[in-house]
């Protein structure tokens, strides 16, 4: 039997003084194996984790030829002899949980509170964190017009068409905008992220992280300006310039996980 041992102290304080509420220790992260389950992957596999507090259910990127897919922990095992060389490790957990009041609007579920899921903790459930993040540079960003993107002429027909069928298939997962800075993140083969900027039915500054640029804009940004289209003219968004967007099947298996979501 393990014996507590501690300090005792006045359960009342001085006049004047408020009692200090007590705060839980930080849990720290403990070495342990850890089992995981990839999408179409028929069996878990193990990785060494020593920077992480994990348990079954949580989303991790690991290192390794599955490296930037997100898995599933299936189990931590903290009793083990292991060869490190043997092992691969995991690289970082999907931080944050949703909670917030989200409506149907088509294919989509909308909160007009940006804060509920910002583009910083969303990045963390479907990308691996940036070896180099100061790495990146920027050129100069594409402008389009809402209402009349279909006649740019940085605009290819073939884009247009891969973005409408994006949008069709459910591909522009998430949109986030407050006040005027956007992020939207596409789904695929690999995960896209796409920035603009939005005011007055103008969308400047628009990038996107597909790294095979075509001459003129991409399908990732066209299926962004067709969802943004799509947003702008929406009643239940024209009062307000932040909101965040998710679709809605992917905002159904994600809130399976999460402890509160009002509808």
């Amino acid at each position: 039997m393990f014996r507590k041992i501690g300090f005792r102290a006045e359960s009342t304080p001085p006049a004047g003084e408020t009692a200090a509420v007590p705060q839980p220790e930080p849990k720290l992260p403990v070495r342990c194996l850890v089992y995981v389950r990839f999408s179409g992957v028929n069996k878990a596999y193990a990785y060494y984790n020593d920077r992480f507090c994990l348990k079954e259910g949580d989303t991790v990127f690991v290192s390794g030829k599955l490296a930037g897919k997100p898995g599933t922990v299936e189990s931590v095992q903290t009793h083990f002899k292991i060869r490190l060389s043997d092992y691969e490790r995991i690289l970082s957990k999907a931080e944050g949980d949703l909670r917030g009041h989200f409506e149907a609007l088509m294919d989509k579920m909308v909160c007009v509170d940006p804060c509920v899921l910002p583009p910083e903790m969303f990045r963390t459930w479907v990308l691996p964190p940036e070896e180099d993040p100061e790495d990146v540079l920027l050129g100069e960003g594409f402008t389009a017009d809402l209402n009349a993107f279909e006649q740019d002429d940085e605009m290819p027909q073939s884009a247009l068409h891969k973005g409408l069928e994006m949008c069709k298939g459910g591909r522009v997962v998430y949109v986030h905008l407050q006040g005027s800075t956007g992020t939207a993140f596409l789904s695929g083969s690999v995960w896209r992220e796409v920035n603009f900027t939005l005011k007055n039915g103008t969308v400047s500054d628009l990038y996107c992280s597909c790294p095979y640029p075509e001459d003129g804009m991409c399908k990732h940004m066209a299926a962004v300006l067709i969802t943004l289209r799509f947003l702008t003219q929406c009643d239940k968004l024209q009062n307000t310039d932040s909101y965040v967007v998710l679709d809605r099947n992917w905002f159904w298996n994600t809130v399976s996980g999460t402890d509160q979501v009002d509808l």
